[in-house]
């Protein structure tokens, strides 16, 4: 089984070997692509009912080649399930103890011989009501997993999610393991649980959200986060990502974490409680302030968009530290800019265009600014604007590559700038950059000082 790593060097050859020790006839090159066949099937959100059909079909056939082919691949299928679902079953446990003892506990409240005004206080305890997201909401989810499809990043598991990311380069091994031990989906609102391993970002409400996996995997190894660290999070949201660099730190390091919200602080609190993570201190707040009481920091994580570097991070990271952060406008292109502090300068690096919710605070933005909600027209009318937007994005597309002009291009490929941390109080105004971004015909490109 050991030469099939030649030619298949993915291949699972524990697997393989289980397949051969059960069906002992089976061809080992066979075995090898019977796994890739349902490794592929599988992130297609395939379940065990479409491997019955393959049998059944088979059977029906009279083959005896097919049959047994698709025996071995429901075998192959069941396998890899049971080995995804293998290391969070720890975790489900855990979260499923407080539901169990809950109970037990309200039993005694209920029972006649208790005091009415024992019966009064349990029924006027309050009740979490699930949130449910709007029309506009799932609309934008609807956009979003098309293009999961499109792409094939619709994942059905953790596991098989994690593994595309260290295919694609966005994961090393540390990080990796790390997100592995997390399960997205204990974080996700019930609504979109059916999503939780697409690479998309998904709703926490109707303002925040939960960033890509990509890049929650691209800001942890920004940031080189390793064991050990005491790194300090610019907003915790629904704790994945503040799960996930607590597994990376380990028992030795730290994580701080900057919630503004008190509800999502608290719920966030709960759910890192169930899973028993302690290395975690969730503090209410501003956020665009850090918490001086715990610098200085390894590593800072800022996963909302600011105009600028927050004077007080770059003032709380550590010589030799690293940032990372989106910086632009709201509702529009902003760069995720990794910031280097040393001797006691910070550089920027820009690392990818991206789409964060906003940092509200002192050194973020006042308040959260609502993308303009278009009217729906009539339908005739609806299909001819659709038919014009088509053909006016086709024309861009042909004269966008001359409108750009080289400069920006080798600005977005990486320049870094040494600047002192009080200069980063506040966003300057850059009149080149201005200047090149006039011919844009895309308002929401337009530098928001003009606007």
């Amino acid at each position: 089984m050991q030469s099939l790593l030649e030619k298949h060097p993915k291949l699972d050859l524990a697997l393989a070997q289980k397949i051969k020790d059960k069906f002992p006839t089976a061809d080992p090159e066979g075995i090898a692509l019977t796994i890739e066949y349902v490794e592929r099937v599988k992130a297609k959100g395939k379940d065990l009912a479409f491997f019955d059909k393959m049998i059944s079909g088979a059977q029906k056939g009279g083959n005896a080649d097919e049959i047994r082919g698709a025996a071995i691949s429901k075998f192959c299928f069941t396998k890899i399930t049971e080995e995804a679902a293998a290391p969070f079953q720890k975790h489900a446990a855990d979260v499923k103890k407080p539901s169990e003892t809950a109970p037990k506990e309200a039993k005694p409240q209920e029972a006649p011989k208790k005091e009415p005004a024992a019966k009064e206080e349990a029924k006027e305890k309050p009740v979490e009501k699930e949130w449910v997201p709007s029309e506009e909401i799932l609309e934008g989810m609807k956009d979003a997993e098309e293009g999961c499809e499109v792409y094939e990043t619709n994942y059905a598991t953790n596991s098989e999610m994690v593994s595309h990311l260290v295919e694609d380069g966005e994961a090393s091994e540390p990080v990796a393991a790390a997100m592995l031990s997390v399960d997205r989906k204990l974080f996700v609102p019930s609504a979109f649980a059916a999503s939780a391993y697409h690479d998309h970002p998904l709703p926490l409400n109707e303002t925040r959200r939960i960033p890509q996996p990509a890049l929650t995997a691209r800001m942890c190894e920004a940031t080189c986060v390793k064991e050990g660290m005491t790194v300090l999070e610019v907003g915790t949201g629904c704790g994945y990502q503040t799960a996930v660099l607590a597994a990376l730190v380990g028992k030795k390091g730290k994580v701080v974490s900057i919630e503004l919200t008190p509800e999502i602080a608290e719920a966030a609190k709960k759910k890192l409680a169930q899973l028993k993570i302690k290395n975690v201190e969730i503090i209410v707040g501003d956020a665009s302030l850090g918490h001086k009481a715990g610098a200085p920091y390894d590593a800072i994580i800022v996963p909302a968009v600011a105009p600028s570097i927050p004077r007080p991070l770059s003032e709380q990271l550590k010589e030799g530290g690293k940032m990372v952060i989106p910086l632009g406008p709201q509702n529009s292109k902003q760069k995720l800019t990794l910031v280097e502090k040393q001797g006691g300068k910070v550089s920027e690096k820009r690392l990818a265009d991206v789409m964060f919710v906003p940092l509200i605070g002192k050194y973020g933005f006042e308040k959260e600014e609502k993308q303009p909600v278009k009217k729906e027209a009539p339908k005739k009318e609806q299909e001819a604007e659709e038919e014009e937007a088509e053909g006016g994005e086709e024309a861009e597309e042909e004269e966008s590559p001359k409108q750009k002009p080289e400069a920006k291009l080798e600005e977005e490929e990486g320049e870094e700038e040494d600047l002192e941390p009080s200069e980063k109080e506040a966003p300057k105004e850059k009149p080149e950059a201005k200047e090149e971004e006039k011919p844009a015909e895309d308002e929401e490109d337009e530098d928001p000082d003009e606007k």
